[in-house]
């Protein structure tokens, strides 16, 4: 502070996008604000939620012979939910399943990844404690 000029802002609230709120029993660290975000920009902030990120036992297979989608959305589909899994690890194997599609991606594929966001909207306040 001697040599700079600096001001104490207090306790980190927010840090590249990720809440960040400090108590005396720990830290909690989330995407609340970030997943509201993300189901507003792709139309889907009115879906209805579901219990889990996939349907258990579903394989998504690259040789599917389904109608192709919009390579774009899915790509910014796909980059939203991975940058998403430094505070939500339950859904970092959704996630990495879905990115193994990134050059020939279908119907399928498509609604495997809008069903991890209709999992986002029921347990948007998870985190990391």
């Amino acid at each position: 502070m001697n040599d700079f000029a600096m001001i104490d802002l207090g306790k980190m609230r927010y840090f590249l996008g990720i809440e960040v709120l400090q108590s005396c029993t720990g830290i909690y660290i989330g995407q609340k604000k970030y997943i509201k975000y993300m189901l507003k920009k792709f139309d889907m902030s009115n879906c209805n939620p579901v219990k889990n990120p996939i349907v258990p036992g579903t394989r998504l297979l690259k040789d599917d012979k389904g109608t192709e989608v919009d390579s774009t959305l899915y790509k910014q589909l796909v980059g939203s939910l991975m940058y998403l899994t430094a505070t939500r690890p339950n859904i970092t194997y959704e996630v990495s399943l879905v990115s193994r599609f990134m050059e020939h991606q279908t119907e399928s594929h498509f609604l495997a990844t809008k069903r991890i966001f209709r999992y986002l909207q029921g347990t948007q306040n998870l985190g990391i404690f």
